[in-house]
């Protein structure tokens, strides 16, 4: 899965390098707020984890963590009284150690949000908004020690992966800063997201192509924060391609 999601982030920013460096407005001072733009960006994410933890926690298995930093692609456009904007974050993978189990958590989510362009000038934009999107963890429980080929195919039960999926809803602030470095001639992006993140329904726990049932909710829920750094988009039309490849890795179930 992170290796995915490398070829993910790595496709998404290719898909719009070539527009975006032949057509940008060179000078902010006579430019525009522009209609759009894409970003690398980073932070951290609550994972509401509680539930899962107890049930770890009984069989004396080390518990997944509940504050996740993050990284991922942003891509935004902009129209006069609205803004949308998709985005794509990968979890950082973490791992628990134990006496004799580990526990390791990864997965990332997307979100769709729309906003109103509350704050509009020439080089800023500061907008609320609000959305859907999903969450898609990871989580591996593994026996420790070295184990054998034989051993694995008698009885693999020691070692198991997990998928955990659900919707969630968001409500955050968007703010947007461009810039023209002296040093390159092309119209740059300061970017900032704040908000809070919460489930939709419950959890969707599955054991490769098997429904896991009577399993806890594991979802993103509470407080968000991420910033990051991107390239103007000279069109509308640009933010298509890498929008799309940055959301479908994170919305697909199956």
């Amino acid at each position: 899965m992170p290796r995915l999601r490398s070829v993910v982030l790595a496709g998404a920013l290719a898909a719009a390098a070539r527009p975006v460096t032949a057509q940008l407005t060179p000078d902010t001072s006579s430019a525009e707020l522009p209609k759009g733009a894409i970003s690398i960006q980073g932070g951290i994410a609550r994972i509401d984890a509680d539930a899962v933890n107890a049930a770890l926690g009984q069989r004396g298995r080390p518990g997944l963590p509940t504050t996740v930093p993050v990284a991922g692609v942003e891509t935004w456009v902009r129209w006069k009284h609205a803004v949308l904007a998709v985005s794509g974050q990968a979890f950082t993978q973490r791992r628990a150690f134990g006496t004799f189990y580990d526990t390791e958590f990864a997965g990332g989510a997307a979100q769709v949000v729309v906003g109103y362009p509350l704050v509009a000038t020439r080089g800023f934009l500061l907008w609320p908004m609000v959305g859907a999107g999903s969450t898609r963890a990871n989580v591996t429980l593994r026996a420790r020690g070295d184990v054998t080929f034989p051993g694995i195919v008698a009885d693999p039960a020691p070692n198991t992966d997990l998928t955990a999926w659900s919707w969630q809803g968001h409500v955050g602030v968007g703010a947007v800063k461009v810039i023209t470095p002296r040093w390159w001639n092309v119209l740059l992006t300061l970017e900032g997201r704040a908000g809070w993140l919460a489930p939709l329904g419950g959890t969707d726990w599955r054991s490769g192509p098997w429904d896991v049932r009577q399993a806890p909710d594991l979802a993103q829920r509470g407080f968000y924060a991420r910033l990051g750094a991107g390239l103007v988009l000279a069109k509308r039309g640009y933010a298509i391609a890498p929008g799309v490849v940055t959301l479908l890795p994170y919305v697909l179930r199956r």
